[in-house]
């Protein structure tokens, strides 16, 4: 938001050095493990440090931070909360609950961040189902698309070979990992293909992985540098975005699908009703069971055996996000609330100041 003329603190945890290219202020907390310092102490701390900056509104991006919302508008500040998930569902599936206590204790949440959130300024919702919980609050929908500076980086023709798969980003179990080692196991061995997984794998989840690669065709690539994701992705079949029906995937809208979409990749994705509307509705990829290995890999198959078709399926998805699944038609709708908020036109300069809260993910 500096381009608009606001100044922008970011408050958020770290404990190692965080690189600054933004020009944006960082102040920076300690990273608490536990959820009760983080419910307390932490929230103590961002209150005390954003009153400090008197900042003119106050951006929350953490449920935990609610209370701390809160507390600034009963102090007169300005505040939007931007939801990215579905948090009562997300608390029905929270592991650290005893299973009979996720109902009552999601009731409870759901009940609190209803409360909270229509005394707040506004609401930013990351998609239009999570922006239908909040119809008592001034509320738009902001999707987390990519800028359209990533250019289209595939190139014309034959897809290289061998075939490979690509998934890039964050790495867990319910992202799918096992279900892709295990399908592109399954794939003829004509093509010799491969999956390269780059993003920091947990040694756990690595062993887990391992197990499943009974042909040695997968590539724990580690975490990379966009340049080498940009590169990464130049050389691929395909992207792979197959993340298990949890309630936080059901409800999102994942950047790295419209990255690979960026790129002019087709993509893999999981059939779920809300991602239909972009990888079917622009023809840019083919949607699967993300639970189902034999289903993947036969998506994955397909994309081998059809270049042509794979390609024409990269383009559309690279025209969708140059025309609509882009940031910078997003962040005009951002723009247009602050200025609102603010009562004043968003220039090319300017001195109003925006605080960018965060805590750790629960």
């Amino acid at each position: 938001m500096r381009q608009h003329g606001l100044d922008v603190v970011l408050i958020a945890p770290s404990n190692e050095p965080v690189a600054n290219t933004h020009g944006v202020r960082l102040d920076l907390l300690k990273k608490r493990r536990s959820r009760l310092l983080r419910f307390t102490v932490t929230v103590a701390e961002v209150v005390r440090r954003a009153l400090a900056y008197d900042a003119e509104v106050y951006h929350i991006h953490d449920s935990e931070l609610l209370p701390a919302g809160l507390l600034l508008r009963l102090l007169g500040k300005k505040v939007i909360y931007d939801v990215h998930e579905d948090l009562a569902k997300q608390t029905l599936h929270r592991t650290w609950l005893p299973r009979w206590s996720r109902r009552p204790v999601a009731w409870l949440v759901d009940a609190m961040e209803s409360m909270i959130s229509r005394r707040l300024t506004a609401v930013v919702a990351a998609t239009d189902s999570i922006a239908g919980k909040f119809d008592k609050v001034p509320t738009i929908t902001v999707k987390n698309f990519p800028r359209q500076r990533l250019p289209q980086l595939v190139a014309e023709g034959e897809p290289a070979s061998p075939a490979c798969f690509v998934y890039a980003g964050s790495i867990s179990q319910t992202r799918g990992m096992i279900e892709m080692a295990a399908a592109v196991n399954l794939l003829s061995p004509k093509h010799v293909p491969k999956l390269l997984i780059a993003g920091d794998v947990p040694g756990a989840l690595a062993e887990q992985i391992a197990r499943v690669d009974k042909l040695q065709r997968v590539k724990l690539l580690g975490w990379l540098p966009n340049q080498q994701i940009e590169q990464l992705l130049a050389s691929a079949t395909a992207g792979l975005v197959t993340l298990h029906p949890t309630p936080a995937y059901l409800d999102s809208l994942p950047i790295k699908m419209f990255e690979y979409m960026a790129a002019g990749l087709p993509v893999i994705a999981s059939d779920f009703p809300m991602w239909k509307e972009y990888v079917e509705g622009c023809g840019a990829g083919l949607m699967v069971d993300p639970l189902d290995p034999h289903a993947i890999a036969e998506a994955m198959q397909h994309m081998i055996d059809h270049p042509l078709q794979a390609k024409a399926m990269g383009k559309r998805g690279e025209a969708s996000v140059r025309r609509t699944f882009n940031w910078e038609c997003e962040e005009a709708k951002l723009v247009a609330l602050y200025a609102s908020i603010l009562q004043t036109p968003l220039a090319a300069e300017g001195s109003y100041e925006l605080d960018v809260l965060e805590t750790s993910a629960a």
